[in-house]
């Protein structure tokens, strides 16, 4: 489960793989478009604007190996996104 607050970037939660073959190729599957992950390193990040819908999203990662044929394999991922309340 990973944590994000509205209107607040995030960035540094790294995916990695085991077993393929290296480098792997990261890409986000029904992400919202407020998420990214860096494709050579398989890192998240992201800001979710004000006005956006705070809920959990759930969305998948997939690393992709470099060998031919290439392997992959997927996780499925669960972001809260949390409302930026100011006291």
């Amino acid at each position: 489960m990973l944590f994000a607050t509205v209107g607040v970037s995030f960035q540094g939660k790294q995916f990695t793989a085991v077993g393929g073959t290296a480098p792997y190729t990261w890409e986000l599957v029904n992400n919202p478009d407020w998420i990214s992950i860096n494709a050579a390193t398989g890192e998240l990040s992201g800001l979710a604007p004000h006005g956006t819908v705070t809920k959990d999203y759930s969305f998948a990662v997939r690393a992709i190996d470099s060998s031919t044929p290439a392997m992959s394999g997927l996780l499925n991922v669960s972001l809260d996104l949390y409302a930026n309340v100011d006291f």
